[in-house]
């Protein structure tokens, strides 16, 4: 479990994970690069928005009411 972990920390939860992308890393330091890294990482935030949102207006039925409240008042956290 601790590697899991740990490889998830490395490999996702950093500043630019667009250059952990197969054939992408060579482009790091680029002008270009730094460009698609930058739309990578607001894409992916986008994406994430978007996927909390839909989870939060339609749960999983297997989810209590609670995890809604908890679920909704970190996504108002986020956009305030």
């Amino acid at each position: 479990m601790l590697q899991v972990l740990v490889s998830i920390q490395g490999l996702i939860l950093n500043a630019k994970p667009y250059y952990n992308e197969p054939g992408y890393e060579s482009m790091s330091g680029s002008i270009n690069g730094e460009k698609k890294a930058l739309q990578y990482n607001e894409d992916t935030f986008i994406l994430s928005l978007k996927t909390m949102m839909y989870m939060i207006r339609k749960p999983p039925k297997v989810w209590s009411y609670s995890w809604f409240i908890f679920l909704y008042a970190y996504m108002l956290s986020l956009l305030c």
